[in-house]
């Protein structure tokens, strides 16, 4: 809740210490993936990215028959 300190007295809500945690700890492991996969695909960590060099992923709906599209 609200934080308990009185002198001089706090209005603002405090997140509980493990959040900070978690919150550098999900930081480090995205900085890691995207250093990773930019390696993977060639492209040194913190250079540049730019538009049209990193191929876009597409995605194509999968056809789930229903028994109304059946060919009879």
């Amino acid at each position: 809740g609200r934080c308990n300190r009185e002198k001089p007295p706090c209005k603002y809500f405090h997140p509980p210490l493990y959040r900070k945690d978690q919150l550098l700890i999900n930081g480090r492991n995205h900085l890691a993936l995207k250093n990773a996969l930019m390696q993977q695909m060639g492209i040194a960590p913190g250079q540049p990215v730019i538009s049209g060099q990193v191929p876009a992923v597409v995605s194509v709906p999968l056809f789930h028959p229903t028994p109304s599209s059946r060919i009879m």
